[in-house]
């Protein structure tokens, strides 16, 4: 987008805008999807559907999200980033508001695939956004910041939706959603008024060095999806095993309440505070590894001790892991898609993010079947997958992937 279609701003005052505007989208959209974790399912029954069919319109969700990640990527790279994600924001609205409206599960299936394709545009908009905003040497500490409101959304969403669902009912609450989801839309592109993707002249010439005059680099994405996607399936092993965990050692769904709630704290004060910068200090790739590590340390933890007290360590230990992991990961995407692919970059990765949960969730549930009973085989093999993929981080290293390029430089 040329520049005669923005507003004379600064790119010190740019840069920070854009990284402000960058963690709303990523803060609402993921609020977005934590509401609808608890709703859909138990509206989806209300409205008259069957139990395969209920898992079918949670699921849809994310099969269109998938695909809809890397179609995002091509739209961010060739259209710029306010367009793209303005009509995000905006058709993700429509379609909150569109469950409100739905009488039938048919029409909510329709709803929930077209708001799929929506939110796919958001997370990888708002992080190539990000990158674009900040120099190499400080993202993996603004990829945390901004990633800290997928931590607080992870907290809010859930609980505030069950509690005003109980109150005033599901469709309220969509209306309430679908609000708060245009207001974001306005309040964007007001913001972004001369925010565009503007670079200042040293960040182009730093891009030059770093990217090879903004290619792709193939190999660092494809490490970092990866890695990902061995995160995430853990995190879908979590989301579908943990609650039945929990349920057979006698607890209420409070309880596994309270482990989510610690691994989101813990994830967010990693990622805020001082370790957000390790990724910015050392090689992305060092501190991914050992980000894996602690993760598949609090997942075995859970595999070994069946009782409470483990399964609120283990979630805690994960929660250090994924938010030591995350911001160098994400940090590394923006160094491997360049200027020019960097919206693409991100929407590979965000792709391999939700196939790593739809995996994560589908392994977990049908060896839960399989086992007669819960034995912790979902955790220890997401722990082995989690381990597994370090050497494949460390080789990386080995060969100067992830190295971090500061006042000359590399670390």
């Amino acid at each position: 987008m040329s520049s005669s279609n923005h507003i004379a701003v600064s790119p010190g005052i740019a840069g920070r805008r854009g990284a402000q505007l960058a963690t709303l989208v990523v803060f609402v959209a993921f609020l977005d999807f934590f509401i609808g974790l608890p709703l859909v399912p138990t509206y989806a029954d209300e409205l008259g559907a069957s139990a395969a069919m209920v898992g079918v319109i949670v699921a849809v969700y994310s099969i269109t999200n998938l695909p809809g990640n890397i179609a995002a990527g091509y739209f961010l790279d060739r259209f710029g980033r306010r367009l793209p994600i303005t009509t995000g924001l905006v058709v993700t609205a429509l379609a909150l508001a569109g469950y409100a409206f739905a009488d039938n599960e048919w029409q909510l299936l329709g709803v929930r695939a077209l708001h799929g394709i929506a939110a796919a545009v958001l997370t990888p908009g708002a992080f190539a956004m990000l990158g674009d905003s900040t120099q190499q040497g400080q993202r993996a500490r603004r990829m945390g910041r901004s990633a800290a409101g997928i931590a607080i959304a992870a907290v809010v969403g859930p609980a505030s939706a069950g509690i005003l669902a109980d109150r005033i009912g599901y469709e309220p609450v969509f209306l309430i959603a679908a609000g708060l989801m245009a207001a974001t839309a306005v309040v964007y592109v007001i913001g972004s008024r001369g925010v565009g993707d503007i670079r200042s002249e040293k960040d182009a010439v730093d891009q030059t060095r770093e990217q090879g005059g903004g290619r792709l680099d193939a190999v660092g994405l494809g490490v970092a999806s990866a890695v990902v996607v061995a995160l995430t399936i853990g995190i879908g092993t979590l989301a579908t095993y943990m609650p039945l965990h929990v349920e057979e050692l006698g607890e209420t769904s409070r309880a596994s309440g309270t482990a989510f709630t610690i691994y989101a704290v813990l994830a967010l004060i990693m990622m805020v505070g001082v370790m957000g910068v390790f990724g910015d200090r050392f090689n992305r790739l060092a501190i991914v590894a050992g980000g894996l590590l602690l993760f598949g340390a609090g997942l075995a933890l859970m595999a070994s001790n069946h009782e409470l007290w483990a399964v609120f360590l283990g979630m805690g230990v994960v929660g250090l892991g994924f938010g030591l992991l995350f911001p160098a990961a994400a940090a590394l995407v923006a160094d491997s898609g360049g200027e020019r692919h960097r919206g693409l970059a991100f929407g590979i990765f965000y792709a391999a993010y939700s196939l790593g949960v739809v995996a994560g969730a589908v392994m977990s549930g049908r060896l839960a079947d399989a086992a007669d009973g819960l034995t912790g085989t979902p955790y220890m093999i997401a722990a082995v997958i989690a381990v597994l993929s370090i050497p494949i981080a460390v080789a990386a290293m080995s060969r100067g992937i992830g190295a971090v390029r500061r006042e000359g430089a590399v670390v």
